[in-house]
């Protein structure tokens, strides 16, 4: 699902005060993390996630993977944080 921009935007500045909620570590996507990131899409709606500095990882791979399976809405990544919603 594609957000209008500005709503996006909107998210976007909601999502500056907010701290992130789950943390993806040396082990990425396990099946616990997916979990809980579902867990706090439903009773948020508009998380942040924190994604720990490994070598090669692309923040990128992760963000877009974390959209298809979880079924959210990217609306923002920078540097290691990635923010998505759900309705």
């Amino acid at each position: 699902m594609i957000l209008e921009k500005k709503k996006r935007e909107l998210f976007k500045k909601k999502a500056m005060s907010l701290k992130p909620i789950v943390n993806i570590g040396k082990y990425g996507l396990s099946k616990e993390v997916l979990h809980e990131i579902n867990k706090q899409l439903k009773v948020k709606k508009l998380i942040k996630i924190k994604v720990f500095k490994k070598e090669k990882i692309d923040i990128k791979e992760i963000a877009l993977n974390l959209v298809s399976v979880c079924k959210a809405n990217l609306i923002n990544f920078v540097g290691h944080t990635i923010v998505l919603y759900k309705k």
